[in-house]
């Protein structure tokens, strides 16, 4: 079968349902497998790194774990008028 081509649907057979996490970055909204998510936490507290790429934000202690805070935007070269939160060293 070639790309293009698409299997016929049967339409009594039931379809699995994918949950996702959406989310808005920039004027797009996008999904993510939610597969793919560990956690969604609120940001407390982030620990600012010294040169460091423009897109890490800093560190925060997760769960007695040290996680590294990436702002998507700026990691994925995506241009916005809207001002993403701003954290307080």
């Amino acid at each position: 079968m070639s790309a293009t081509e698409q299997e016929p649907v049967d339409e009594d057979e039931p379809v699995a349902a994918t949950q996702v996490v959406e989310f808005r970055l920039g004027d797009d909204i996008c999904a993510i497998n939610i597969d793919q998510v560990d956690s969604i936490v609120e940001v407390k507290r982030v620990t600012r790194i010294p040169r460091t790429s423009d897109s890490i934000e800093g560190v925060m202690d997760l769960r007695g774990e040290t996680t590294a805070i990436i702002d998507p935007k700026r990691f994925l070269s995506v241009d916005s008028d809207e001002r993403g939160r701003e954290f307080s060293s």
